[in-house]
């Protein structure tokens, strides 16, 4: 019995001995290997999905980083930005009624109808890319500071490269800036003589304010003795105001130049009196909008007016040496034109604005630095812009905020060539030799440029001449690394010297401000409201009385309001009971992004419900006032990429945003999203 079972055993082991001898069979082989091969290919397909992962993660954390370096940057913030076009003769009109979310390529039927509602012509060749995407939020109205203190005294524009058109008409040079002081005091009198007043004279002390009869149209300024030291012998002032046309309904935004001549020197004993003068005379210039005769100048709607004086523009060719005169009212441009009308946007102004002292009836005045606004054009917010220095010690890096550097050849998105750094119109073929530029921030001139990974000293003689230029660094376009010669740097003692980097990137990298009106005011009766108006519904045009109604353009801006009245849902209210009524102070709130038409226009709202317990309606009821003033304290840095590196196929857009609220000078982050 136990030899059988040994049998036995011997026989089953010989047989799987022979079994495991001769392996597996073709078909199972063939069924392991198709389990492996689709096992793989699921793990593979997990891979491009982790990859586009990683790359938007790294994208959005580069779109945070450039967008907070963008605000803690901009020391010399606008008055506000809105949307803008340039016309023919380059003089910039603005578009406040669009929408900062539309990132849409601007189409022709847009842009005709654009034309056509504020009866302008555009430029010839001016590109719909121009005005597409972030390039559709780019004017920039009152950038502020004071004339500087260094001899040439320069001044780079915060959001350059800017669009700016040159013309000189009867020996008079002009440009597509607004260059303009603070705003005059004004004092509304009447021009009409009286019995206790036949001279009716203007009653103004001081330059800083101007006399207006609003019923009359009549203004009048504080004398300016002439001056042989003088370059022409008026001032120019500049004035918006909203107005009624003769039976219009709605009153027309207009914007003049006026003219007021010098008074001649006063003989001994005589006092220079202030003169009124016709506010649509022939000393006045409209510029805005255009084709308005003088003639059918709307009368103004009290309190909507704003007078400044300008800056003369001294000439047209860009330079240090500018002919300037006695008078502190003056600039140039320090940077040449570059092709498309681009300018990197470094203005020089006269240095005797840093002590302006005004010469008139009653002597001088205190001398003080002038303050200055600037209304320019953004030429292009997808070019970037990275402030930097350069280290301290050896390696002499600057990293770029996005990799990927555009150079000239780069094939772009729009199937075109990357043909420079002012590439603005598909299928240009003036060949711009600059991959990049670097300005040095302390001169504001343009320092160094880019051509094919090498790194130049710019020559504003000759510019973009690499045959001739002294190279002195080189460029990793993929890793956006600028390397600079240890011994040039060290040679010159350029550590630490502050630099702008002007460059674009791959992905079409844009960067866009949207920054809140200073100040709101109420938009006249029947008015559209603007970027700087305010409707409050249940007037003349409608909609909720418990809303503020605003331009789309305003949408996502934060604003505070101040002294709001109002009717509430609280026991015992009592109509027209101004006990009853409830009052808020220092109310902060958001634009809402909902659009509702009101009067038949889109408009953007705060609803007072929503925003202050209680509350129902807006009431001017115990007051006789809603809303005592609006003021603006956002500023949002929005940054946009694409993720399709293909020439010809469909783009689709990312974007971050990041607000700020500044108030008192001070700036809190109040937040973003992508």
């Amino acid at each position: 019995m136990r030899r059988g079972n040994r049998e036995h055993n011997r026989g089953i082991a010989h047989r799987q001995s022979r079994r495991s001898h001769q392996g597996f069979s073709l078909v199972e082989v063939l069924v392991t290997m198709a389990i492996l091969v689709i096992g793989i290919l699921a793990v593979a397909r997990l891979f491009p999905y982790g990859f586009l992962s990683i790359q938007r993660t790294a994208n959005i954390s580069k779109a945070q980083a450039m967008s907070a370096q963008i605000l803690s940057a901009y020391q010399t913030p606008a008055q506000y930005i809105d949307a803008g076009l340039p016309d023919a003769n380059g003089q910039i009109i603005d578009v406040p009624g669009i929408q900062p979310d539309n990132l849409n390529p601007a189409t022709g039927t847009e842009l005709a109808s654009l034309q056509s509602t504020l009866g302008f012509t555009l430029p010839s060749g001016f590109p719909l890319y121009a005005f597409s995407n972030v390039n559709r939020i780019k004017y920039v109205h009152g950038e502020t500071f004071t004339v500087p203190a260094a001899n040439p005294a320069v001044h780079l524009l915060q959001l350059g490269p800017v669009y700016n058109v040159f013309n000189t008409l009867a020996n008079v040079p002009s440009d597509s800036l607004v260059v303009h002081g603070s705003n005059l005091t004004p004092v509304a009198e009447s021009s009409s003589p009286t019995t206790d007043d036949p001279s009716a004279y203007p009653t103004l002390s001081s330059p800083d304010s101007y006399a207006i009869d609003y019923a009359r149209g009549a203004i009048a300024f504080y004398p300016r003795i002439t001056n042989p030291g003088y370059a022409v012998p008026y001032r120019t002032f500049i004035m918006t105001y909203q107005g009624y046309s003769s039976g219009a309904t709605a009153p027309s935004a207009i914007t003049l130049q006026i003219q007021v001549p010098d008074a001649p020197v006063p003989q001994a004993g005589q006092i220079v009196e202030p003169k009124w003068m016709a506010i649509n005379g022939s000393n006045t210039t409209v510029i805005s909008p255009p084709g308005l005769a003088n003639g059918a100048l709307p009368g103004i709607f009290p309190g909507s007016d704003q007078v400044s004086r300008m800056f003369r523009l001294v000439s047209t060719s860009p330079g240090v040496n500018q002919p300037f005169s006695s008078d502190p009212y003056e600039y140039g441009w320090l940077t040449p034109q570059e092709t498309g009308n681009a300018n990197v946007g470094s203005l020089i102004f006269n240095p005797l604005g840093r002590t302006a002292a005004d010469v008139n009836g009653s002597g001088l005045v205190a001398q003080k630095p002038l303050q200055v606004f600037v209304d320019y054009l953004v030429f292009d917010n997808h070019i970037l812009r990275d402030d930097r220095s350069f280290p301290a010690s050896r390696p002499y890096d600057l990293q770029l905020s996005v990799s990927g550097i555009d150079q000239v050849g780069d094939p772009m998105t729009d199937q075109t060539t990357y043909d420079g750094l002012y590439h603005d119109i598909p299928g240009d073929t003036t060949l711009d030799e600059a991959d990049l530029v670097i300005v040095n921030r302390h001169t504001g001139l343009p320092m160094y440029y880019a051509n094919n990974g090498t790194i130049y000293t710019y020559n504003v003689a000759n510019p973009y001449s690499p045959g001739t230029d002294l190279p002195v660094g080189t460029v990793d376009a993929k890793n956006g690394i600028l390397t600079f010669q240890q011994t040039y740097i060290e040679a010159n003692n350029l550590e630490g010297l502050p630099l702008r980097v002007l460059y674009r990137a791959h992905r079409a990298w844009g960067v866009q401000l949207q920054q809140a009106a200073a100040q709101y005011t109420p938009a006249a009766t029947g008015a559209v409201p603007s970027s700087t108006t305010y409707y409050i519904g249940g007037g003349a045009m409608g909609g909720s009385a418990s809303r503020i109604y605003f331009s789309p353009s305003e949408e996502g801006k934060t604003v505070t309001l101040t002294d709001v009245y109002y009717a509430t849902n609280l026991p015992g209210f009592i109509a027209n009971d101004p006990t009853t009524y409830g009052h808020s102070y220092q109310v902060t709130a958001q634009v809402g992004q909902l659009i509702q038409q009101v009067g038949g226009y889109p408009m953007v709202y705060i609803d007072i419900s929503t925003v202050i317990p209680n509350a129902t309606t807006l009431s001017a009821f115990p007051t006789g006032l809603s809303v005592r003033s609006i003021e603006g304290n956002s500023v949002k840095a929005r940054v946009i990429w694409h993720d399709n590196l293909t020439p010809g196929q469909e783009v689709f857009w990312h974007k971050v945003d990041e607000d700020e609220f500044r108030s008192g000078g001070a700036l809190t982050m109040i937040g973003g999203s992508q």
